[in-house]
């Protein structure tokens, strides 16, 4: 029932376009008025999707330009080992970095990603700062060796932007 998506004249529904029932979303939004709550899993196995470089696909989900971010959080849930530290800013959809460290300037292994429920306050330059420019997703920059082990939680909480207020013009002459 995935893709039931308009019925024939027989009464039968036909399904169009993609199916994609394999891939779940790999972020959570939670809403709380106007506040919006992000949550992506970082795990060993994925942080490479998160690189810099790395284009994200249009199933991403990301921080919508106009919103304001009000705090980022870093839980780890299965510690990480060999890398030494990690940097978590914003990227665009091709994957250019909007800012390298806009979430959280660095943070080093020994003091908190080998700890299970450690959590990290990001404090980069995006943080309760001016509005975004631009969709945001969340990118990840690695320094030293990649992990074979470890999982964390990133949370973005943000004001999502107000819609436009201007009214559409006036429609004049004959319709």
């Amino acid at each position: 029932m995935a893709r039931q998506n308009s019925a024939t004249l027989d009464s039968l529904f036909v399904g169009y376009g993609v199916r994609d029932t394999i891939n779940p979303d790999v972020t959570n939004i939670h809403t709380k008025g106007r506040i919006r709550e992000l949550q992506v899993e970082i795990d060993f196995r994925n942080y490479l999707n998160f690189a810099t470089s790395t284009a994200m696909s249009r199933k991403d989900f990301y921080i919508p330009s106009g919103s304001q971010i009000i705090d980022a959080k870093f839980t780890v849930t299965s510690a990480f080992n060999l890398l030494t530290s990690i940097v978590i800013g914003t990227k665009i959809l091709a994957g250019t970095t909007i800012v390298a460290n806009g979430l959280f300037a660095s943070f080093v292994l020994a003091a908190n990603l080998d700890t299970v429920g450690a959590t990290n306050e990001g404090a980069g330059t995006q943080v309760g700062g001016v509005a975004l420019t631009a969709n945001a997703y969340p990118s990840l920059d690695v320094t030293g060796s990649a992990p074979t082990t470890g999982h964390g939680v990133l949370t973005v909480r943000y004001y999502e932007p107000l819609a436009s207020q201007i009214p559409p013009a006036v429609l004049v002459g004959v319709q």
